[in-house]
């Protein structure tokens, strides 16, 4: 670490302390609005102010396909949508949805369809924020698994374990720092 980053100062950070990531690319022009498309898996929930979200498992009697967190005016709307309908699950929800498949922190896993291709997995919670004029997503997942998931995709397992540790410690030098502005 001496080498590829002097001057650094060691730290313990709380294994449990979790973290806030901004998500981009999952914004969808739909028939009820712009929207988040959250796909149905095991376990999934959906709450607001703490009150959980009656999803339903299938619309005009087909398996729902995907739920979509949709602006509606100065609140949010849960969609659920199926191949044979659509139909609003609950409306004026105010400012945040939250998503999640199970209360423990590490544990919980979520998908959603961004804009432009595959659905992507995440760990933590989702959640589905009112914007100035769109909804915006954020991830809230714990640190180490925050870490987990970006080392591996900024540099290759191929590297020195040295070159690993240091990534490491910038990646999460670089999320405790921006959590803080």
């Amino acid at each position: 670490l001496k080498f590829y980053y002097s001057g650094t100062r060691f730290a313990e950070v709380d294994r449990s302390r979790k973290i806030r990531v901004g998500l981009s690319g999952l914004m969808h022009s739909t028939p009820q609005g712009t929207a988040v498309v959250v796909q149905p898996r095991e376990g999934l929930r959906a709450s607001h102010a703490g009150e959980e979200i009656l999803l339903p498992g299938k619309v005009g009697g087909e398996k729902v396909r995907s739920y979509r967190v949709v602006r509606h005016g100065d609140d949010l709307a849960v969609w659920a949508v199926s191949s044979a309908d659509r139909v609003k699950v609950e409306g004026r929800l105010g400012r945040t949805v939250t998503w999640n498949t199970d209360p423990a922190p590490g544990r919980s896993r979520f998908t959603v369809s961004p804009a432009s291709g595959a659905d992507r997995t995440y760990r933590g919670e989702l959640d589905v924020t009112l914007g100035a004029s769109s909804v915006l997503a954020v991830n809230r997942l714990l640190l180490q698994d925050y870490l987990r998931s970006v080392v591996s995709s900024e540099v290759p397992s191929s590297w020195t374990d040295a070159a690993l540790r240091a990534q490491s410690v910038a990646a999460r030098s670089y999320a405790l720092l921006a959590q803080e502005n």
